[in-house]
């Protein structure tokens, strides 16, 4: 019963920690500044409002079909997803951040910021929407333990 609410909690400090981790990979390459955060805070935002819809897309279309089955495996899915972007930046960005950052600081830091928070966000705040319709699936039902 309290797995759901232990979920969300995780993700959204998930989201603090890959916002505090970014700013840190970041540093060496752009420096310490306004246009980081203003990356990193803006992408965090886009990142969520993007990942709440879509995982809210998802869940309406699932539940109005009837595909309950089809929904959970989905939420089990973005963990993994999460995971293997956050694989790939890291094998990516010593290669990749030196060339953003002999681009425009601006432009460059929040072309940075986007590889390095997109995908992670949007997947883990995609949780959210489709955890809720499993619990509002497994309540209809009369199932105490989702």
């Amino acid at each position: 019963m309290l797995l759901p609410y232990a979920t969300i909690f995780v993700t959204g400090a998930a989201t603090l920690a890959m916002e505090l981790l970014a700013s840190r990979v970041m540093t060496p390459y752009f420096g310490v500044s306004l246009y980081i955060w203003t990356g990193i805070l803006s992408i965090t935002l886009v990142a969520l409002a993007l990942g709440y819809w879509w995982g809210g897309r998802l869940a309406t279309g699932y539940a109005a079909s009837g595909r309950f089955d089809r929904l959970r495996s989905t939420f089990l899915l973005m963990p993994p997803l999460s995971a293997l972007s956050l694989i790939a930046v890291c094998l990516v960005y010593p290669y990749v951040f030196p060339k953003l950052a002999a681009m425009d600081l601006v432009s460059g830091a929040f072309i940075a910021c986007l590889l390095m928070l997109g995908v992670p966000l949007v997947t883990t705040s995609a949780m959210n929407p489709l955890l809720i319709a499993i619990r509002l699936q497994a309540k209809t039902r009369g199932d105490r333990t989702a």
